[in-house]
């Protein structure tokens, strides 16, 4: 009888500590919800102002790509024509878009030696894409130490 008694509290005592055990792995979850924050409701109202700002900055932007988008001759054409010419000893690291009214600019930016830029900025000149290739006295002096950076103007 009383080795049924401890058998009996032996399953007794595991049932309890795997209850606690149970019970303490939920703590943390318990803690996490009674530290987070109520839902908020948002009134309709405001709900309505918030999407009216969302549209006026979907508006705004479509305003700014839109004569990316819409352009005759794409800015990706331009660029591709400016690698398209360049020598392999050019290396171009950076390629900057502006759109202008008129015209529209790139600026590469990038390191050669001294005839490798000589020799970009003819092969630009003479490909024809561009209205104006221009690129500073420090890159083609080498003050600059191989580093340069060309303009392209042209209606890209």
């Amino acid at each position: 009888m009383q080795r049924i008694a401890r058998a009996s509290f032996s399953r007794f005592l595991l049932a309890l500590v795997l209850a606690l055990a149970a019970g303490l792995s939920l703590t943390p979850a318990r803690v996490a919800l009674g530290i987070a924050a109520p839902a908020e409701i948002v009134p309709p109202e405001k709900r309505e102002q918030e999407h009216v700002k969302a549209v006026t900055r979907a508006q705004a932007l479509v305003r700014e790509v839109a004569p990316t988008l819409s352009s005759t001759s794409s800015p990706i054409a331009g660029v591709a024509e400016a690698l398209r010419v360049k020598p392999a000893a050019v290396r171009v690291e950076r390629v900057l878009f502006e759109r202008g009214d008129e015209e529209s600019k790139f600026t590469l930016t990038g390191s050669a030696s001294r005839d490798g830029i000589l020799a970009f900025r003819t092969a630009l000149t003479e490909s024809g894409a561009f209205t104006s290739v221009t690129v500073p006295v420090g890159a083609l002096v080498g003050s600059q130490g191989g580093r340069f950076q060309i303009t392209l103007n042209g209606a890209f």
